[in-house]
């Protein structure tokens, strides 16, 4: 964990659950329809009375090099300190085009506790909001040949309390709540402001040799 941490004895004692059902109706465009559920465990964040300090006495469970990636925005691979709701459906209008809709709704496991020294000092006290947000996801897939495909997508994310108020450089000492650690593996702070809307599109292409 990172030098910032003061508590020598911290554990890796959390679990991990990840859940995906589906159906695919035998129908033109062989529709599916799934339902996801994923937790990892925070921890406990505790009283640490630093925003330096976000794992407290135990740390979240460690992905360990992941290779699921449940939002466009939050995290790459190392989202953890999480409870997330996934839904979605896809459908192929020709056999090498795949359209898809994903929705999926964050949370946190274990909020950030910032009550202690530095807290009171700065006004920043303890994040009780659990929601960081809602993303809407939608993504094609062409494949050109069995080694060339392109992919195109764009996601939305509606930005909930949980992700912080972080206060600017000149109203610092402005009462607010730090984001929760959510990144890193459930270590870092994600560090943007909560009710703020986020747009990603992308274009890329996968070459197999």
């Amino acid at each position: 964990p990172s030098t910032f941490f003061t508590d020598p004895d911290l554990d890796y004692d959390e679990f991990a659950v990840n859940l995906e059902v589906g159906y695919t109706f035998d129908t033109n465009w062989t529709p599916r329809v799934f339902l996801g559920f994923a937790f990892f465990g925070g921890g406990d964040s505790g009283d640490t009375g630093s925003i330096f300090d976000p794992a407290g006495t135990d740390l979240a469970f460690n992905r360990l090099f992941s290779n699921w990636e449940y939002s466009e925005f939050l995290a790459n691979t190392d989202l953890s300190n999480s409870i997330i709701w996934r839904g979605g459906i896809s459908a192929s209008p020709r056999e090498n085009l795949e359209l898809s809709l994903l929705i999926s709704y964050f949370q946190v496991d274990d909020e950030l506790d910032t009550s202690g020294v530095l807290g009171d000092l700065f006004g920043w006290g303890r994040n009780d909001d659990d929601d960081l947000g809602l993303e809407i996801g939608l993504y094609a897939d062409y494949a050109y040949s069995s080694d060339l495909v392109f992919r195109a997508g764009w996601a939305h994310f509606f930005g909930d309390d949980g992700l912080g108020n972080i206060p600017g450089v000149f109203d610092f000492f402005e009462s607010a709540h730090p984001g929760n650690p959510i990144i890193f593996n459930g270590t870092g702070l994600f560090g943007a402001d909560e009710d703020d809307d986020y747009d990603y599109l992308f274009i890329e292409t996968e070459l197999k040799f």
